[in-house]
């Protein structure tokens, strides 16, 4: 009765740290990405002057459009604030002062190569109207010639330009008037290296904020120490109930160890130690990680409410979660048919994959080699497998298609086989191995079985049970006392023969 009590007890903490950890994110992203969602479309529009893309790129053909762009974007963020539906503040730059606000005016780092080996990088800080802090060769009055060997023996450069947002005004700011900013840095970066133009693109990081709270807000440093004290409690019941199950098999391991140290041993250890509970250690590492966060979150709770990230441990955290909570539905199979299904169905796809990978390898490699140069979607390995995998999944096929519409021939060749190949035979195995895993795993007794899996007599099991105690007594007497309970627990994993012998 104990047992059940403790196991319900154990249910409930793990239910309600997944619940809190749930929320937690849900309201921790309504109040931050309301306003960070789309920044970065709107600080490529504003500063820019482009419309909004997916990729926040350009592609620039000229010495005078490169030179207009570069000073384009640095003459509209002087004007942001000004013209910006937003709340910004930029560096105003009109003084002699190295910064202004304590933001940095806007800086161009140059990489320059004066010959094959040699590389040097230069820096330099753009004021506002002030022409004489450009480099010579983008300036607007500097003569052809010298824009000419500017571009020339430009490798690459990168524009960095600091800007700080508002964002909308919340209920939370009635408690809190004074205006909180969040530090951006937005950077600009041209790549000289392709023959004939310019790849351009815009990344956009938020930094810091600049801590002008007045009062610093403390909205959820409980919810922290809820945190902390649910995944501590979490662990000790967890390892309180894993110690009262699992004496026997420590006892059965510390028996494994004292044997003669072989390969066989030592593998059957591993096996043992990944049988015992294999979400222990899954549960301790989220509690762990809870705990580790949920302190470093509390030690800057001061402007954390204004600027926290979901960060790849948090994350994680909410995802192992939900994924230890799969280990209460082991009790009903029918709950866990997911997890049945893939443990049986995944190791053979993945076997299946192992061998149609050298033949996927080699469609990329010849798409890459023969049209990699006359169609963006087969430029490099990594696009082409893309491409190719898109394919496979039915995605684009007419537009690919079409692309290689200047080699029709081997174009169409190629492509025809590989869909034939992948969409209806690699695919569909796959399909078929997963069905089998699943109808195997829900309907055991109705799915037909492999011949030799057929389960043991009475007879044949006890007589093997009656040689492995007495070879037991022999040379190892002390470990009788566990073998009972380990017999017991194969002969339940064992299929029954009699029940089909019946039936027939």
């Amino acid at each position: 009765m104990a047992a059940t009590w403790l196991w319900i007890f154990r249910c409930s903490v793990h239910a309600l740290l997944v619940v809190c950890l749930t929320l937690h994110a849900d309201q921790v992203d309504n109040h931050l990405q309301e306003y960070t969602r789309g920044l970065a479309d709107e600080l490529w529009a504003l500063l820019s002057g482009q419309d909004a893309n997916r990729a926040h790129a350009l592609e620039l053909y000229t010495t005078d459009d490169s030179i207009a762009h570069v000073h384009q974007v640095v003459e509209n963020y002087f004007l942001v604030p000004d013209v910006a539906l937003g709340r910004f503040r930029v560096a105003r730059c009109t003084t002699d002062d190295a910064s202004d606000m304590g933001m940095p005016c806007p800086a161009l780092r140059l990489q320059h190569s004066l010959t094959a080996p040699l590389q040097i990088q230069r820096y330099y800080e753009l004021r506002r109207a002030n022409e004489s802090s450009w480099p010579v060769g983008l300036r607007y009055d500097s003569p052809v010639e010298a824009s000419r060997a500017f571009f020339d023996a430009l490798i690459s450069m990168e524009l960095s330009l600091r800007l700080e947002s508002r964002p909308p005004r919340r209920a939370l700011a009635l408690s809190h008037p004074s205006p909180e900013y969040t530090n951006w840095n937005v950077s600009f970066a041209y790549d000289l290296t392709a023959q004939g133009q310019i790849h351009g693109a815009m990344v956009a990081r938020r930094l810091l904020p600049s801590l002008t709270v007045a009062v610093a807000p403390s909205d959820f440093v409980v919810r922290y120490a809820v945190f902390i004290v649910l995944a501590i409690v979490y662990q000790v019941i967890h390892s309180s109930a894993r110690s009262e199950s699992s004496r026997s098999q420590v006892l059965e391991l510390v028996h494994l160890c004292d044997t003669v140290p072989s390969r066989t041993n030592l593998v059957t250890i591993l096996a043992h130690l990944y049988s015992v509970e294999p979400w222990f250690t899954v549960v301790s590492c989220m509690n762990v990680a809870t705990v580790a966060v949920s302190c470093q979150a509390w030690q800057y709770a001061g402007h954390l409410a204004y600027f926290e990230q979901l960060t790849l441990t948090f994350a994680s955290i909410c995802g192992v979660a939900w994924l230890s909570s799969l280990r209460y539905l082991h009790a009903n199979a029918r709950f866990y048919i997911l997890g049945l299904t893939l443990r049986r169905g995944l190791p053979r796809v993945v076997q299946f994959l192992l061998g149609v990978g050298p033949l996927f390898v080699g469609y990329v490699l010849f798409g890459t080699v023969v049209f990699g140069s006359q169609v963006p979607r087969f430029q490099g390995l990594t696009t082409t497998a893309t491409t190719l995998f898109a394919i496979a999944n039915g995605d684009e096929v007419r537009l690919t298609f079409d692309s290689l519409a200047a080699t029709p021939v081997l174009g169409q060749v190629y492509l025809y086989s590989y869909i034939m190949l992948f969409t209806y035979v690699v695919l569909m195995v796959c399909i078929g191995i997963i069905e089998d895993a699943f109808f195997s795993s829900a309907f055991p007794t109705l799915w037909k079985q492999p011949k030799g899996d057929a389960g043991l007599s009475a007879e044949t099991w006890a007589r093997i049970r009656r040689l492995v105690e007495d070879e037991t007594q022999l040379e190892a007497p002390h470990f009788a006392a566990v073998q009972a309970a380990i017999l017991d627990r194969v002969r339940t994993r064992l299929p029954d023969d009699d029940a089909e012998a019946k039936s027939h």
